[in-house]
């Protein structure tokens, strides 16, 4: 769920503070000038329920498996996701996809499924 506080843009609030003539706006981070605002009654009260369900960004259903096979030595390791391939050899996740059928560094001959 997104903080209250990432329901309302910096100039929008700037915006707020300028037309009802409110000082040191530009000395405020975001959560003080929207609780300065709530003080004056200015912007409405947040509604703490959570919502049903709650939409994680970055999270996949159906992870794809990749299999690094070491040409040096003919070690085989398998990981249930691009994720955890790339967190074990320190490369970004997509990658693997590149390398798909391919060598990688030349030492990993990499197959995605």
């Amino acid at each position: 769920m997104k903080k209250p506080t990432m329901k309302y843009r910096l100039t929008e609030l700037r915006s707020i503070m300028k037309e009802n003539k409110i000082k040191g706006g530009s000395l405020m981070n975001k959560e003080e000038m929207i609780d300065v605002l709530r003080e004056k009654n200015l912007l409405p009260e947040v509604d703490t329920e959570q919502p049903e369900h709650v939409h994680v960004n970055g999270v996949r259903k159906n992870p794809r498996p990749v299999t690094l096979e070491n040409t040096e030595t003919g070690e085989i390791t398998s990981y249930p996701s691009l994720y955890r391939a790339g967190r074990s050899l320190h490369r970004a996740p997509h990658s693997f996809l590149y390398f798909n059928g391919r060598t990688m560094n030349g030492k990993y001959n990499v197959t995605v499924y």
